[in-house]
């Protein structure tokens, strides 16, 4: 429980209040926290790393939305949670505002209090960004690896099956753009992963995979020869990702 004490501007006139530890509400309500003590600026940032995140994850895989938010929002907002108060604290004092009880100062020890000077609060803001890049990367690892069963292949451009051995006009198409080739390979890895599920389940996901590259080739209106032209290959492109989308999260169903 972080402790909590009364700051009092020069001259005894407005006070507020500081706190000093882990910030508890910061996990649940983000940069909502912030908000409720006007402080604005961490708020924006707050909410920019969170946007950044979730694009970030939501183009490695735009079939996870609900995943993708909450780990940008519970990844970054924890991450905040063991700095905002030092940098809230921070934030008043640079406005002038002193601890009123002078022994909340030797409760927190001098080494302690020299941490927080108002001086030390861009060195508070960087590490606090820095903790959330690497914590939202650590999580986002860990869960996309243990849904996906291959973080790299998701965050490669490469399709599901080698380029050099290509023969199908569909292949050459996805080979050719990264876009396609991200999409196969995401769809693969997830693919991949069901197979290594129980064998009473394999066969069942190995026909349904076979139906579906056929299908897929028919709904696009892939034609059947080796060769296509640039101009062809681009108009069924949003075809084969929108396809190749729902396949995704049919696998995900299965």
């Amino acid at each position: 429980m972080a402790l909590k004490f009364q700051m009092i501007a020069p001259g005894g006139g407005a006070s507020a209040s500081g706190y000093y530890g882990f910030s508890w509400a910061f996990p649940l309500l983000g940069p909502i926290a912030p908000l409720l003590r006007d402080d604005w600026r961490t708020a924006i940032t707050v909410a920019v790393l969170q946007t950044a995140g979730l694009l970030f994850a939501t183009y490695i895989d735009p079939s996870w939305l609900l995943p993708n938010i909450l780990i940008s929002w519970i990844a970054i907002s924890t991450a905040w949670s063991p700095f905002y108060n030092e940098i809230h604290l921070a934030r008043l004092m640079r406005s002038g505002f002193q601890i009123a009880d002078p022994g909340i100062v030797s409760a927190m020890g001098k080494r302690s209090l020299s941490a927080i000077l108002p001086s030390r609060n861009l060195f508070l803001y960087s590490r606090a960004i820095g903790v959330s890049a690497c914590a939202f990367a650590i999580m986002q690892f860990a869960i996309f690896t243990i849904e996906n069963g291959d973080y790299f292949r998701l965050v490669s451009a490469a399709p599901s099956f080698k380029c050099s051995d290509a023969t199908e006009s569909l292949q050459f198409v996805i080979c050719a753009d990264a876009d396609l080739a991200r999409a196969d390979g995401r769809m693969g890895a997830i693919y991949q992963r069901k197979l290594r599920q129980s064998s009473a389940e394999q066969n069942g996901v190995e026909e349904s995979q076979r139906a579906w590259v056929l299908r897929r080739a028919a709904l696009c209106n892939v034609p059947p020869s080796p060769s296509i032209a640039l101009s062809e290959a681009a108009s069924i492109k949003p075809c084969i990702l929108n396809v190749t989308s729902d396949r995704i999260a049919e696998l995900r169903r299965l």
